[in-house]
């Protein structure tokens, strides 16, 4: 068999071998570093690319919000024409209703009662402000309304008006009496009323 004989002396192969480890390490360093670059270079890119988006993406809110306070006073008329629909709706709706209760208050009304001021309230009230000639007459008037039935009147509106709230009772200069009161009336007589 032959055997080979190696004539390189062994400090010249540990050259050698030292050489190429170190062009091995220096390619790998070299490789890596290029990697490096490269990896660091696109999250720089996206980075910036990222940046940009949210810049952009702040305008366009900074730019809805302006466009949304700009229409902020739209809203507010909005609402209002809402609420006064509402309120011209029931109204027109309840319209034949407050004639009945009008009709009603008319005819339990004695004459020598002046009504200056009437207002449908909320929660079925009805605010009235006026004037009479005596206190006995104001007296004759709460009762004409609590009565549950009086001549004139109409008979499927009895009870209509169940309580009597008198506010203010003054006595004018004049020798006449002026009043304020609140009387609260049953909304579903008006309805079976038709």
């Amino acid at each position: 068999m032959s055997q080979s004989v190696n004539l390189i002396p062994d400090q010249e192969v540990q050259e050698q071998t030292q050489k190429k480890v170190v062009k091995l390490s220096s390619l790998f360093s070299i490789l890596v570093l290029v990697v490096t670059s490269g990896v660091s270079a696109y999250f720089i890119y996206q980075t910036t690319d990222i940046s940009k988006q949210i810049k952009s993406e702040d305008d366009k809110i900074t730019s809805l919000r302006s466009q949304i306070q700009s229409m902020s006073s739209m809203e507010i008329t909005a609402r209002n024409l809402g609420k006064k629909y509402n309120s011209i709706k029931q109204l027109i709706q309840n319209r034949p209703y407050y004639s009945l209760l009008m009709e009603e208050f008319r005819t339990r009304k004695p004459t020598e009662i002046y009504i200056r001021n009437f207002t449908v309230l909320k929660e079925n009230k009805i605010a009235i402000t006026g004037q009479a000639q005596t206190y006995i007459t104001i007296t004759t008037f709460g009762n004409n309304l609590l009565a549950k039935e009086i001549s004139n009147g109409n008979p499927k509106l009895a009870g209509l008006f169940k309580s009597i709230i008198l506010n203010q009772v003054d006595l004018s200069q004049a020798g006449t009496v002026d009043f304020s009161m609140t009387i609260e009336y049953d909304p579903t007589k008006l309805t079976y009323a038709e």
